[in-house]
């Protein structure tokens, strides 16, 4: 038998804050998706016909809603969904929410099945506001998750406070450098004073005061 071509993707990070979403399952595997949406601000809908006691521990949570129900097509058009899981044991149920949200344009994935997905979850690292994401396009999420752990093995928190730092100091780049060559060219030299080394050695201070040096030069 012929193996199916790998789909290719194209990496995005969607922001789902105040969005609303939809899980289609009341497991466990539902429940991380939902725990996850949730994390993220999402407002997530969540349709099974029973739910384990983990779930039912998120009923009265703010921003989630479980709705003891089987799965009807006229559900996804009730609201307009940002994000559709699909999760659940049941195949013939995984076909059809997946060609509704095809044939609508809706962004759907299909948990352990990519290709009735339009979209997968990648393996996640988060520092702070660093996101890395690794995905083998569905061919192995275990294996996503394996080179995510050795990415993690050398990216500490300390990027995630540089991030932050960064974030701060952006703005002011941006209104001492009018021109787009100026500030390339502080950046290139604070990025040169290597600023992961000086706040894992020396803190945000020292790091504040040596950028402070190169914006009065």
């Amino acid at each position: 038998m012929a193996e199916k071509p790998i789909m290719n993707y194209y990496p995005i990070n969607i922001n789902v804050t105040g969005k609303t979403c939809l899980v289609v399952g009341g497991g466990t595997v539902a429940l991380h998706k939902v725990i996850s949406l949730l994390a993220n601000g999402a407002l997530v809908d969540v349709v099974s016909e029973t739910f384990t006691k983990e779930f039912k521990k998120l009923r009265n949570k703010k921003n989630i809603n479980l709705l003891y129900k089987s799965f009807d097509q006229a559900i996804l058009f009730q609201k307009k969904y940002c994000l559709v899981f699909a999760a659940t044991d049941n195949y013939q149920l995984h076909q059809t929410i997946s060609s509704l949200c095809t044939e609508h344009n809706i962004l759907c994935n299909v948990v352990d099945d990519p290709q009735l997905c339009n979209f997968i979850v990648p393996a996640v690292l988060i520092r702070g506001p660093v996101t890395v994401s690794v995905s083998t396009a569905g061919a192995s999420p275990y294996l996503a998750k394996i080179i995510r752990d050795k990415i993690g093995e050398h990216i500490g928190k300390n990027y995630g406070m540089l991030a932050i730092y960064l974030k701060s100091l952006r703005p002011v780049v941006k209104d001492r450098y009018p021109s787009q060559s100026k500030r390339k060219y502080f950046w290139d030299k604070f990025f040169a004073l290597d600023p992961l080394n000086i706040v894992e050695t020396s803190g945000i201070a020292d790091l504040e005061t040596k950028a402070k040096r190169l914006l009065d030069e």
